[in-house]
């Protein structure tokens, strides 16, 4: 039996139709239920976009087994809309592939989330399964572990979603903070003196929330391992500007997918440090201060 597929949408109808085009040329659509999770306006000036994105979630029903969708009537936010969604249907089902509305997958993608679901159902030390990864110079198509979470497209289990929910203090940045000292938060961002990770947090305390550092904290401290591909099988195409959380960054917006199959799964329950060097060394050269003011300047053009 295949897993079933959440989809977390708002008001993009074009970006929603580009990433459930995307899932829906996987060969495991057709047999997959779709539940697609819709987030409701801000203001009645949008709710016109929310609408037409419902219209495009119906147009996608026969490609799949099943389409059912949740349009709230209000606006709950991304951050409620992703925790409360997953977490209802995770209490109905054993496991679950979430993306959201500005995803895009490889045809192979499903096929990968459920092999690795099925694989690493009763191994407790796998969390997680990523389809993104940052780009490098690893050839191969194959996957690997590592602690690290992406949120770009990716898929768990109701064990070990259902233990992080229902942990109070892991909601709460002021306490993953103080629980955090250097040498983790250290580890937490690779060994590198880029802050890429540790600086979610630091926005949560500042009112800048998103949820997926949580989550990544959550498994990094339970010392839970995530399956990732060599290479991305998804990619974010909310960085064209259209995104309320992402700003525009051509680089990540033009980023290849994938579009081999995943055929070798690993049996060695460790991370993979060669990958986790290709990681840090990414985020090194993307995230450094002087490439900032290059992407501000560029962007600001």
């Amino acid at each position: 039996m295949l897993s079933p597929i959440a989809v977390f949408a708002y008001n993009r109808p074009f970006s929603l139709q580009q990433s459930l085009d995307s899932l829906s040329k996987n060969e495991e659509a057709i047999q997959s239920e779709l539940f697609v999770f819709i987030d409701g306006p801000k203001s009645k000036n949008e709710s016109h976009l929310v609408d037409y994105v419902e219209d495009i979630a119906k147009s996608f029903n026969r490609l799949f087994k099943s389409l059912t969708i949740f349009k709230s009537e209000f606006n709950n936010g991304l951050v409620k809309n992703i925790r409360t969604g997953i977490t209802k249907m995770l209490a109905k089902y054993q496991n679950l592939i979430i993306i959201e509305d500005d995803i895009c997958v490889s045809k192979y993608f499903l096929k990968y989330m459920n092999q690795g679901l099925n694989k690493y159902r009763d191994n407790k030390k796998i969390w997680h399964i990523n389809g993104f990864n940052f780009p490098s110079k690893i050839k191969k198509n194959d996957c690997f572990f590592s602690s690290v979470m992406f949120c770009w497209g990716w898929a768990t289990w109701n064990d070990r979603w259902q233990k992080y929910i229902k942990d109070p203090l892991f909601h709460d940045p002021f306490y993953i903070n103080n629980t955090l000292d250097k040498k983790l938060i250290r580890e937490l961002d690779l060994n590198s003196n880029i802050n890429f990770f540790s600086s979610q947090i630091k926005n949560n305390m500042k009112g800048k929330y998103s949820w997926a550092i949580f989550w990544y904290v959550y498994i990094f401290l339970n010392k839970g391992l995530c399956l990732t591909p060599y290479k991305s099988i998804t990619k974010n195409i909310g960085h064209d500007g259209s995104g309320i959380n992402c700003k525009k960054i051509s680089a990540i917006q033009n980023s290849p997918i994938n579009n081999n199959p995943i055929n070798n799964f690993p049996n060695l329950l460790l991370e993979d440090e060669y990958a986790l060097e290709q990681m840090k060394k990414y985020i090194k050269k993307t995230y450094n201060l002087r490439a900032k003011i290059y992407r501000k300047v560029k962007n600001f053009f």
